[in-house]
């Protein structure tokens, strides 16, 4: 976590301030860990539970510090990201195209933790158009933005959306496995400031998300 969230984001900075006028960052939601409010804005103390979470906070504020008016800096802080696209052999990182990888396979699914943990999942393409009208937003420069949606969905909920849209029986098998150390329980994005600085709002639902992601790793999959 340190080389790579840290130090290369720092290498990165120095190799970029004298090559281009403008960096966007990707931080994540894992640096606020698990406040009491669970709905956060950008002021949110930064408390993270990993050691991934305190890379990326502590990245943030190189990011912040690089900003100048002929290198004009932002970072976003995003929530679960999902959408075609993700890599559905990689079985540690993102719990949707996780999800999706074990049903596709007819495999129980597994789960580590409760299911009534929560996560505000936001599209891709939502999550693209957010970073795309920065680089023409002069008053993003130097900001840290939340990019989510405000709504939170459990665990147990998402599942339930995720079988009906790969057409699977509602009782296809799930695993309930131990939680993974130090994993949030849940939080959402408050993006009042995206939508102000940014002129950014999230357009796709969770629902139509999971129809246009199961579509394509139906194809993918597909011989």
């Amino acid at each position: 976590d340190f080389q790579t969230n840290l130090a290369g984001t720092v290498a990165l900075l120095q190799w970029a301030s004298t090559r281009t006028p403008r960096f966007l960052y990707a931080s994540s939601m894992a640096a606020y860990g698990q406040p009491e409010i669970t709905s956060v804005d950008e002021e949110t103390p930064l408390r993270p539970l990993s050691y991934y979470g305190l890379a990326k906070g502590t990245a943030e504020e190189y990011v912040r510090r690089f900003n100048r008016p002929d290198f004009g800096t932002t970072s976003f802080r995003m929530f679960s990201v999902y959408g075609p696209g993700q890599n559905l052999d990689n079985l540690k990182q993102g719990m949707i195209s996780i999800y999706l990888a074990y049903a596709l396979k007819g495999e129980p699914i597994v789960v580590k933790g409760s299911g009534d943990r929560f996560r505000d999942f936001v599209y891709i393409d939502d999550v693209a158009a957010a970073w795309t009208a920065a680089l023409t937003a002069p008053a993003s420069h130097g900001a840290v933005l939340n990019i989510g949606t405000g709504v939170g969905t459990r665990v147990k909920d998402v599942l339930a959306q995720l079988l009906r849209a790969l057409g699977k029986p509602a009782d296809h098998p799930i695993r309930w496995e131990g939680p993974t150390p130090n994993d949030q329980f849940g939080i959402t994005a408050k993006i009042d400031k995206a939508r102000r600085l940014l002129g950014w709002s999230p357009r796709v639902t969770l629902t139509e998300g999971l129809e246009r992601m199961a579509r394509w790793a139906q194809g993918t999959k597909t011989p």
